[in-house]
């Protein structure tokens, strides 16, 4: 697993059965370097979180997220995630693991 990156990603979860408001989820994960395409800051998920007043109490609001999206192998098949981190931490992440 050299060239795999552990990030942590953030997610607002609007629809959990039995909860009437939406939660913020902080979850690591793995991600391979190989499959990202493309990178952008997340202000609308940042907002949204702020704006249902749920921005995780160990978290600095100063920090930026970003918006990672992957290829997953097929000519149209992709998916997104957004990470703690700014867009040019990510990429030097992203070039420290000789991918890119």
């Amino acid at each position: 697993m050299n060239n795999y990156l552990l990030l942590t990603e953030i997610r607002l979860d609007t629809f959990i059965p039995g909860k009437k408001t939406p939660q913020v989820t902080l979850e690591e994960i793995v991600v391979n370097p190989a499959h990202v395409v493309m990178m952008r800051q997340d202000e609308y998920l940042k907002q949204n979180i702020l704006d249902f007043n749920k921005w995780p109490e160990e978290l600095d609001q100063r920090v930026t997220l970003t918006k990672i999206f992957m290829n997953l192998g097929g000519s149209h098949t992709s998916s997104s995630i957004t990470v703690l981190g700014d867009v040019k931490i990510i990429a030097q992440k992203l070039q420290k693991s000789d991918i890119i």
